[in-house]
């Protein structure tokens, strides 16, 4: 007899990859959603080294205050295994330091691309639409030409 059990590493390093740019792309529709409805600015700070981004919403004072998630979690972290590969903002490829997406009250300026990694080299895009703010996930690494 025979019994084939599946490597669940790669099925769960597959999944965090996913849930990792699900998590990015609601935390960037939530912020978009915000400056639209509050016609203020935000942004969604991403630290590259730290693998963790935050919301952060203008004040009526115009000062950047950091939005609080569940429990008073304000930093998120990539899930397990998962790293920034890479943000491309415009025609400038970060790959260390902090990088600062600002959505105004009609969008944002500029092409935006997150590019998430897992350990097996898995890569995954999430590609934000300078009109509507939106964010698309794809699978792959996606370029900023496409």
């Amino acid at each position: 007899m025979l019994i084939a059990l599946p490597k669940m590493d790669t099925r769960t390093s597959a999944a965090r990859l996913s849930g990792s740019a699900r998590r990015v792309s609601a935390m960037v529709s939530e912020l978009h959603s915000r400056s639209a409805f509050a016609g203020k600015n935000s942004v969604l700070r991403i630290s590259i080294e730290k693998n963790t981004y935050s919301g952060l919403v203008e004040t009526g004072s115009g000062e950047l205050q950091l939005l609080s998630g569940g429990a008073g979690k304000q930093s998120h972290n990539l899930l397990r295994g998962v790293a920034f590969e890479d943000v491309v903002a415009g025609n400038e490829v970060f790959t260390r330091g902090v990088v600062d997406i600002k959505f105004s009250p009609y969008g944002i300026a500029e092409n935006v691309i997150v590019h998430l990694v897992n350990r097996e080299m898995d890569r995954c895009s999430v590609v934000v639409n300078p009109f509507t703010g939106r964010a698309l996930i794809k699978r792959g690494y996606v370029r900023s030409d496409e």
